[in-house]
């Protein structure tokens, strides 16, 4: 693994898009149920950020270090935090 690492303009980038993302899934968890057009809106635009974190993340951190294996190592990566919120979920921590 090299030890290359993103730039401050690279990071922002990466950091604006996560922090919109959990904005606008934290938005999108109060609406309860409420799916009109703003709710809409919302989780297009939730889903547009988080796939701008993921592709950031892909193209600004993972890639210098790992280069073409890259991409296998962000899946292994969101399996397990897939693997993670699924025993947080069975042990009851979400609630019902």
């Amino acid at each position: 693994m090299k030890e290359t690492m993103p730039t401050w303009p690279q990071t922002m980038l990466i950091g604006a898009c996560g922090i919109l993302a959990i904005v606008l899934g934290y938005l999108l968890s109060r609406m309860r149920g409420n799916w009109g057009s703003s709710a809409w809106a919302v989780l297009l635009l939730f889903i547009l950020s988080g796939m701008g974190f993921l592709v950031t993340v892909l193209l600004f951190y993972m890639r210098p270090q790992y280069g073409a294996r890259a991409f296998p190592f962000l899946l292994a990566f969101f399996l397990g935090h897939a693997a993670l919120v699924m025993v947080l979920w069975r042990i009851g921590v979400f609630g019902r």
